[in-house]
């Protein structure tokens, strides 16, 4: 009897229902579906397995990599962005400004805004007003301490993508390091946190409370707040009702 083999992701399916899985790919897929909560498996332990039994697979090292930084690791992050990198073929100009743009996420985080700078504007010079790329020149500049130059750079990616809301929170934490508080006030109070559901079917935008977020930038550390400050948990305004 003739068995047919498809290849779907990764996965070898055959025909008769069995399923033979790629070991590796099966714990690359595992650690994705610990992160969202679908598994039970420590997502970190599943791309050190994926990356021991395929070492020569970036996709494993970005996983990896994502992960480390969000827990706060920002040097082993580093370490995995920057094999992911090297790991992509020739000319593979779909993810390498993603990547690089990560990367200089980490090396800013680390105090290094000079190598951030360097990896946002390679991958800007393959994806030309990328706006998250331009987010994170504008953060490695903050970093350098030339604040002028960083509200430029988010003001860029305002332009090419308006709609964007993280943007211009980004951008009162600009205005707030120049010292153009009343402008970073008015700027959070515009930007949009979160909609809501409103009566009949409806939507509702809550703003951000600019004078608390202008706290915030003053209290908290620069990087993190700029990452990850758009967050409607640090508002209570902008919490929906149940």
């Amino acid at each position: 009897m003739r068995v047919r083999v498809v290849v779907v992701v990764g996965l070898l399916v055959l025909s008769s229902g069995c399923e033979l899985v790629d070991p590796a790919e099966r714990a690359y897929l595992v650690g994705l579906r610990a992160e969202k909560g679908e598994a039970t498996a420590d997502p970190l332990a599943s791309y050190d397995r994926a990356i021991a039994l395929k070492p020569g697979e970036a996709r494993y090292y970005e996983a990896r990599a994502g992960l480390r930084a969000r827990r706060g690791q920002p040097a082993l992050a580093l370490l995995d962005y920057t094999q992911a990198l090297a790991l992509l073929a020739p000319g593979d100009v779909a993810h390498r400004p993603a990547l690089l743009r990560a990367r200089a996420e980490c090396l800013s985080t680390l105090g290094d805004p000079a190598a951030a700078l360097r990896d946002v504007d390679e991958g800007l010079a393959i994806r030309a007003d990328e706006p998250q790329l331009l987010a994170g020149r504008a953060l490695a500049l903050l970093v350098a301490g030339r604040a002028a130059e960083a509200l430029a750079a988010i003001d860029r990616a305002i332009a090419a993508a308006p709609r964007f809301q993280p943007l211009r929170y980004q951008r009162g934490v600009v205005l707030a390091r120049l010292g153009r508080r009343a402008e970073a006030v008015a700027q959070f109070a515009a930007t949009v946190g979160v909609t809501c559901a409103g009566a009949g079917g409806g939507e509702r935008a809550l703003t951000f409370d600019g004078e608390r977020q202008l706290r915030r930038v003053a209290g908290e550390p620069l990087v993190p707040l700029f990452l990850r400050g758009y967050s409607d948990s640090d508002d209570p305004r902008l919490r929906c009702a149940p």
